[in-house]
C-alpha cells in the first residue's frame, strides 16, 4: 500500500558541515519510546515513541537505490528521488517521514525507517566526504543494505574498501577510556548487512551443476585470496574486514528489470507490468526477506526510539564537525544523558500537573488524603522515570528526582496548611456571628448562657474543620 509520506532531509551538508534537519528532528520525535536547524527534525523523530527499525541503503551512485527504495520498501513509483542521468540525485542522507509497517514471518508488526543515502563515488565528493556518508549510514541504521551492479568480483569488493577505513572514522571506545578497537568490538554495534546484487546475470551452480544460495555466493566471495603480495594483502584486508565488522550478513540477487534500453531511463515511471515477473518476484521476495530480518536500532542491549535516534545523529554529526572521530561509547552517553533528562523532566511535570489539579480542586485535605495522594503521585513520577530513563548512570538524576519532589511536596503541604487556615476561618467567623452579636449588645443575661453557647459552637467548630488541615508536616 502506498504511503501518504515524503522523503526530507535527515542529514545535510551545510557551509562544510553535517547538519541533522529540523525537519527530520521533528519526525523522529514523534517516534518516542532518544542550532535551530536541528530543531525540526528532532521534533518529527522525538514523537516516535517505540522502538524503530533503521533500514539504509547504501552505493554506488546512479545504481538505482531510490528505485529500489521506492518500489520494494514504498511500494510505490515515486518517492525518494531518482533521474535518468549521471549525476547523482540524493545528497547527504535522506528520510522517509512516516513510519512504515509490515508484517514478518511470524505475523508480528516491524515499524521501520527508510534512510536513503548520498551515492558513493559521485564525480563531486571526495573519499572523506564517502567515508562520512557510509559510516552515518551504518551507526544509524539497523539494517544496512549495500547495493551493487552485477556481480561480486574483484572490482565489487574494491568499491566497498571504505570499509579499511571505518576504524579511522569510527571508533568504539573514546579516547578517554584508550585501547584499540577489534571487528569484534564494531560488530556488536553495527547493523545486519545485506549485499544486493542488481542486474545480476550469473547462475549460481558449483562445477557438478548443483544450485547454491545467494549467501553461499557472497560467502565464497569472502573466501580469502591466496598468496602474500602486497596487492593480494590489500584484497584479503577488504574480506576480513567485511567478516568481522558484519557477521550477521546475507546476499540477494535481483535481475534486470526491464530488457528495453529506453525502459531502464525512466524506470521510475514504468509501469509494474511492464516489468520482468521474475524481477517482480524478487522484489517481493527481497521486501519479506528486509522486514523479516530487519530488527528494531539497539545499543548495549536497549532499543532506541525516535528521541534516542535523533540525539544519536546530533552526536556523531557534532563529533564529526569539530573535526573527532566518533565514538559509539561517547553518543551512547550523550543519547543516556538525554534521555534521563526527558525522564527526569517527565517525571517532575507528572507531579507538577497532579499537584496543581489537587491545589485548584481538592485542598484543604487532612494530612491522611494529603499523604495517600502525595504516595500516590510519587510513585507514579518513578514509575515514568523507571520507564524511560536509560544508562547505568543514573543516580544523579535520581537525587534530583528525589529533592524536586521532596520540594513540591513540602510546598503543597504549605498551601494545604493554608488554605486550612482560610477554610477553618471561614468557617469560625461564620459560626461566631451570632454569639459575637449578642456580645456586643449585651444579649446574655448570664455568663452560663454565653459559655453554654461557645461550647456549642466549639463542638460545631470541631465537626466541620480537620485540625490536622491547619498545620504542615516538615
Amino acid at each position: 500500500m502506498p504511503s501518504d509520506g515524503k522523503a526530507i532531509p535527515f542529514i545535510a551538508l551545510q557551509d562544510g558541515k553535517f547538519n541533522v534537519t529540523e525537519e527530520a528532528a521533528e519526525f523522529l520525535k514523534s517516534v518516542r519510546h532518544f542550532c535551530f536547524l536541528l530543531a525540526l527534525l528532532t521534533l518529527l523523530l522525538s514523537q516516535i515513541e517505540y522502538p524503530v527499525s533503521v533500514i539504509a541503503v547504501v552505493g554506488l551512485y546512479r545504481t538505482g537505490k531510490s528505485f529500489l527504495l521506492n518500489r520494494i520498501l514504498l511500494e510505490q513509483s515515486d518517492g525518494f528521488q531518482v533521474g535518468p542521468t549521471v549525476n547523482p540525485c540524493t545528497k547527504g542522507l535522506w528520510l522517509w517521514n512516516r513510519v512504515m509497517k509490515a508484517q514478518d514471518k511470524d505475523g508480528n508488526t516491524v515499524n521501520y525507517l527508510i534512510i536513503d543515502t548520498e551515492g558513493i563515488g559521485a564525480l563531486d565528493t571526495n573519499s572523506q566526504h564517502d567515508s562520512i556518508i557510509f559510516s552515518l549510514a551504518l551507526l544509524l541504521s539497523s539494517y544496512f543494505v549495500y547495493n551493487s551492479v552485477g556481480s561480486i568480483d574483484e572490482g565489487a569488493l574494491n568499491n566497498l574498501s571504505l570499509v579499511v577505513n571505518l576504524t579511522k572514522h569510527i571508533h568504539v571506545r573514546s579516547s578517554a577510556q584508550g585501547g584499540e578497537d577489534d571487528g569484534a568490538d564494531f560488530a556488536q554495534y553495527f547493523p545486519a548487512f545485506m549485499w544486493l546484487v542488481r542486474d545480476f546475470t550469473l547462475q549460481l551452480v558449483n562445477h557438478d551443476g548443483q544450485p547454491f544460495s545467494a549467501k553461499e555466493y557472497l560467502e565464497r566471495a569472502l573466501q580469502p585470496v591466496p598468496g602474500f603480495t602486497e596487492q593480494i594483502e590489500a584484497k584479503n584486508r577488504i574480506r576480513r574486514m567485511l567478516t568481522h565488522f558484519f557477521p550477521d550478513r546475507d546476499c540477494f540477487t535481483m535481475v534486470r528489470p526491464v530488457t528495453d534500453e529506453n525502459l531502464l531511463q525512466r524506470l521510475s515511471q514504468t509501469p509494474s507490468d511492464q516489468l520482468r515477473p521474475e524481477f517482480l518476484e524478487q522484489m517481493f521476495s527481497l521486501r519479506k526477506t528486509i522486514v523479516s530480518c530487519a530488527k528494531p536500532k539497539k545499543m548495549n542491549g536497549t532499543e532506541l526510539d525516535g528521541v534516542a535516534l535523533v540525539n544519536l545523529a546530533y552526536a556523531y554529526t557534532m563529533s564529526i564537525n569539530t573535526g573527532s572521530v566518533p565514538s559509539i561509547q561517547n553518543a551512547w552517553s550523550y543519547i543516556c544523558e538525554s534521555k534521563c533528562q526527558q525522564a527526569l523532566n517527565d517525571a517532575i511535570s507528572s507531579y507538577e500537573k497532579q499537584s496543581k489539579e489537587m491545589i485548584q480542586n481538592e485542598l484543604p485535605l487532612s494530612i491522611e488524603d494529603l499523604e495517600h495522594k502525595h504516595r500516590a503521585m510519587e510513585k507514579q513520577s518513578w514509575a515514568l522515570f523507571q520507564k524511560h530513563a536509560i544508562g547505568s548512570d543514573t543516580e544523579n538524576f535520581k537525587h534530583q528526582l528525589e529533592d524536586k519532589i521532596r520540594e513540591l511536596h513540602r510546598l503543597l503541604q504549605n498551601e494545604n496548611s493554608a488554605r486550612g487556615r482560610d477554610r477553618a476561618k471561614e468557617i469560625l467567623e461564620k459560626l461566631y456571628k451570632d454569639v459575637d452579636t449578642k456580645v456586643q449588645s449585651d444579649g446574655y443575661s448570664a455568663f452560663e448562657d454565653f459559655e453554654s453557647e461557645r461550647k456549642s459552637v466549639r463542638s460545631k467548630y470541631l465537626e466541620e474543620v480537620d485540625i490536622t488541615m491547619l498545620s504542615s508536616q516538615c
